[in-house]
Order: C-alpha cells, then structure tokens, then sequence
C-alpha cells in the first residue's frame, strides 16, 4: 500500500471515528437535552416563568377544551356579576396587555368539562378535568371571551397542577400556561382546589 493510500485511509477512520460521538446534528435552538434544564419562557402578559413543555401542555390542552363546548356542564343557570381583579381575555393597551379587570356590562357563567359532581360538592376535581369562565355581555348576551383553568397531573405541582388560559370571544388562544396574574389570586384557595365554589366563593 502506498504511503499516500495509507495517510488517506488513516484520515478517513479519524473521520469516522468521531461519527456518534459529538458529531450528531446540533438539536434546535432551544432544545433541551439530557444534561440540561429546559428553557423557560416568560409570557410576556406576566406569565410566571415556565418550561417550554408546560407552555405547549396548557395551550393543547385549552385547544382541545374549547373544541368540545358540547360536553360542558353549567355549574349554575344564574350568571354571576364580574369579578375583580381577573385578566381580561382580550387584550388592550399599547403592548397588547390584559386589562386588570372585566370590562363593565358583563357578567359570567361556570362550566366544567367534567367533573361537575366534585365541584358542586366542594371537593377536588381529578386530573384532566377543566372549569370554563365565559364572560358575555348583559344587554345582548354576547360571548367577551373565556377562562380556562385545566387540571393536569404533574404540571404544576406547586399550584395545585393547575394551567390557566384565556381566549378570545371566538375561542382563540391568547395566553397559556402557569399565569401568575390568574394563580396569584387561586392560590388563596389551595384548601379548596384552588377554586372559588358556592359556600366557598366562586370562580
């Protein structure tokens, strides 16, 4: 074998050698790997810091909530006046904020996606369950947007796993995710799930 045939065969296991050791294709920006945290994203509507996954959970999760409002229970028939402080769910101002409070004329009504019995009785509703704030205006009965609160396992252990979201009138996302804005005031609740229930206050 000439001595050029050899350098190059040389070079060429140097090469592959490397192949599977560090050389694999850099993952996303973003991305995170085994040996490091997740990135945190702040919601810029004052959102707490929270990991991407988290963020991503919360938004599915109000997607497919809002895509099955046949299956909601109304907690109660009679509408509840506004209640304040609650983010508004559309927003206003110059860098598209939430407004601090319901806008006057409005009141609401509760619903749950399941777990209807546990909520009427005071007690915590399981994972996967969902309870819906939809504001509407008084004088025409007109949808101003929802509220979500969404119970998944494992997702917010420090509040109860609850993921808050707020959408448009017409059920699109506009935040999702641990909002500290929304868990601030639920957490006053902890002893009862994090809710405001008739005997207890309501949400």
């Amino acid at each position: 074998m000439g001595m050029g045939r050899l350098v190059g065969v040389l070079i060429l296991g140097v090469f592959l050698s490397g192949c599977g050791n560090g050389n694999e294709p850099a993952p996303r920006p973003g991305a995170a790997s085994a040996d490091s945290p997740p990135v945190l994203i702040v919601d810029e509507d004052r959102a707490a810091p929270q990991t991407e996954s988290v963020q991503d959970l919360a938004a599915s999760r109000t997607q497919s909530t809002m895509g099955r409002e046949s299956e909601w229970a109304k907690v109660s028939e009679f509408a509840r006046d506004k209640i304040a402080p609650c983010a508004a769910a559309v927003p206003s101002g110059p860098r598209g904020a939430p407004e601090s409070t319901h806008r006057e004329g409005e009141k609401y009504y509760t619903y749950v996606s399941s777990g209807l019995e546990e909520y009427q009785g005071g007690v915590a509703l399981k994972p996967g369950a969902a309870v819906i704030k939809r504001t509407f205006t008084v004088s025409d009965n007109k949808t101003t947007g929802y509220f979500l609160m969404m119970k998944e396992q494992g997702a917010n252990p420090s509040g109860g796993d609850w993921l808050y979201a707020t959408t448009s009138a017409e059920g699109k996302l506009i935040r999702a995710g641990v909002l500290e804005d929304c868990e601030s005031c639920h957490k006053k609740r902890s002893a009862f799930d994090y809710l405001f229930r008739a005997g207890q206050g309501m949400f």
